[in-house]
């Protein structure tokens, strides 16, 4: 691979792409003509993709700059020429419009080409293109303007596997790419294509590599729209000798669990020449960045090393500090650390003790697959390393729901008035079964009602209290707990929670509200007020109404539904002396209904 970089260094400098030249020089003295070979490259020839129909098409332009970073150059008017297709002048369009090369030498950039073709060409992804532009080249407020073109047969290739038709391929990937600044970050960009087209939601794995050659904040990277998966790389503290170089591998599974790969090469020529060893500057190392968990609240040791940017030795003093993904705001469990500042011993070294998340399972159905911790020294913020700890419970988890219920002697959630009645819980899992006692570590009962009734305390003399609390040996299922009522009829809400470790060790906790009734006394009062009257237009009668109201000993509404007999006397009736059993006016009284009339009383 360092022979090939090398070839490709020697092709470059000898590569000339200005094909049209000439243009007009703002400034005297003109750039030197050795500065004129080849300033812009392309660099990665992509194949014209199009619709089925060979009408509308795009194309993503590769460009790297061939000169050193004191060049400033721009390219406009951006123009686009396909062998034997014809495009319509007017749909043209380049994203970005027009581009500046700023960066360092080899720095790349891209430049999106969409269009219609003004007849139908089917076979455009086999055409040879021609890119135009009008290149302006500054230096030190020198500049000079001059047509530039590239034409796809020309470019050197390297930027990602050609794209295919049908199935995955990764594309445009940031292949080779400069490092020239220790403690930098860079964008590492592969793009996933699904029969050619950017596929969003994909997962792309980067292959752990040495940390001589620097790191990444995150192993697993998901593809945006626009198909482009995107690693935060940042370079090593301390820089690798200038020339030297490392592969950085890509890989991505498809929906059959075939695998693609692509490399990116990454090349080391730091500025400058390489650091100061004068300067002491703490800098961390971690020769472990992945950390597979397969069970819940999982401990592990987590070691960061630290030494000295200009010496390259052991950094002894001072505190290595951790920081917490983003989404522990949001209330994620991503485990915990026994101490999150660990002081530097005399090797240099700094140990974590972590202890994983509780419910692993949870976090995996929730999309939370990972989490990652970055540690830096106290002395030296803006240099960090990563920890990835991905979660994986494919064996040994087991799949359980529990139920929380309760019931009582005579099976029903009734009381009297002053009355003591046991209830008894019951904790099962979604098969019947019940848990065991080990596994409850606490249970808390509160009565919600206390003017109704309260919990008896069984082991503190019977007394009546509003909460009962079981701990340890006394926390166990199938407990059971008195209730006493009091002179107040009506609902009594009893709260019950259950804290306990599942089937998977995993701590929860479940509560139920038991609503139990409280029934009222005997009838011992009853009082009849005017409820008003209304009117039956159909009979042309009046309707009385009345309002008959029961209550106990205590005022209570008789809620237990007894039963009222109502009787009127409605009507003159004959004198029993009378014989012939006529009504006259000498001798009437009244009657009293014979009908009564039975109903339910709602307390």
């Amino acid at each position: 691979m360092k022979k090939y970089i090398y070839t490709v260094l020697i092709f470059l400098s000898v590569f000339i792409l200005s094909a049209c030249g000439g243009g007009d020089s703002s400034n005297s003295p003109s750039i030197p003509d050795a500065e004129k070979s080849a300033p812009v490259v392309l660099f990665d020839a992509k194949k014209i993709i199009t619709d089925l129909k060979g009408e509308n098409f795009t194309l993503r332009l590769n460009l790297m700059k061939n000169v050193n970073g004191n060049y400033l150059i721009q390219l406009d008017n951006l123009d686009l020429y396909v062998d034997g297709c014809n495009i319509d002048a007017s749909s043209l369009r380049f994203d970005p419009a027009s581009i500046a090369l700023d960066g360092n030498a080899l720095s790349r950039k891209d430049i999106l080409v969409s269009g219609v073709f003004a007849t139908t060409c089917l076979d455009a992804k086999d055409k040879k293109y021609v890119f135009a532009a009008d290149m302006t080249m500054t230096i030190n407020g020198k500049t000079e303007k001059s047509k530039f073109t590239a034409s796809s047969t020309d470019a050197l290739g390297g930027g990602g596997n050609s794209p295919s038709l049908s199935g995955y391929s990764f594309y445009n990937a940031t292949t080779p790419l400069e490092i020239t600044q220790a403690s930098t970050h860079y964008d590492v960009k592969v793009q996933v294509l699904l029969d050619a087209h950017p596929v969003e939601g994909k997962t792309v794995e980067l292959t752990a590599f040495p940390s001589i050659y620097g790191d990444v904040s995150n192993y697993r990277v998901t593809t945006g729209s626009d198909g482009y998966a995107v690693f935060d790389y940042s370079a090593p503290a301390i820089m690798p000798a200038n020339g030297s170089v490392t592969e950085l591998k890509l890989g991505f599974k498809d929906d059959n669990n075939n695998t693609i790969t692509q490399d990116i090469l990454l090349t080391f020529n730091a500025v400058g020449g390489g650091v100061d060893t004068n300067v002491s500057v703490p800098v961390v190392v971690i020769s472990k960045k992945n950390i597979t968990l397969t069970q819940n609240s999982e401990t592990r040791e987590m070691e960061i090393q630290v030494f000295d940017k200009g010496t390259n030795t052991p950094y002894t003093t001072g505190n290595v500090k951790v920081s917490l993904p983003d989404n522990v705001l949001t209330g994620t469990d991503v485990g915990s650390f026994t101490e999150y500042i660990v002081p530097v011993d005399a090797n240099g070294k700094a140990i974590f003790n972590y202890t994983g998340p509780q419910d692993i399972q949870s976090l995996v159905d929730a999309g939370e697959t990972a989490a990652s911790f970055a540690f830096y020294h106290e002395e030296n913020s803006e240099n960090r390393g990563g920890i990835t700890v991905t979660y994986d419970l494919s064996s040994g988890y087991i799949p359980a729901n529990y139920v929380l219920t309760t019931s009582s002697a005579d099976g029903k959630q009734t009381m009297g008035l002053q009355t003591m009645k046991t209830f008894t819980l019951y904790l099962k899992d979604d098969q019947g079964t019940p848990v065991d006692d080990a596994d409850i570590t606490q249970i808390d009962i509160e009565s919600k009602n206390t003017l109704v009734g309260k919990l008896v305390d069984t082991a503190n003399g019977g007394a009546n209290v509003s909460i009962l609390t079981f701990n340890g040996a006394n926390a166990v299922n199938s407990k059971s707990f008195p209730v006493q009522t009091y002179t107040l009829s009506g609902l009594l809400p009893i709260e019950i929670t259950v804290n306990f470790n599942d089937a998977n060790g995993v701590s929860k906790k479940l509560t139920i509200n038991m609503n139990i009734v409280v029934f009222s006394g005997p009838p011992t009062a009853m009082s009849i007020s005017y409820a008003g009257v209304e009117q039956n237009s159909t009979t042309a009668k009046y309707i009385e109404k009345f309002a008959v109201t029961v209550t106990d000993s205590y005022n209570n509404p008789v809620n237990t539904k007894p039963y009222v007999a109502v009787g009127a006397m409605v009507e003159y009736a004959v004198d029993g002396s009378s014989g012939t059993g006529t009504r006259n006016t000498t001798s009437p009284r009244l009657w009293h209904g014979l009908n009564d009339t039975h109903g339910n009383l709602e307390g």
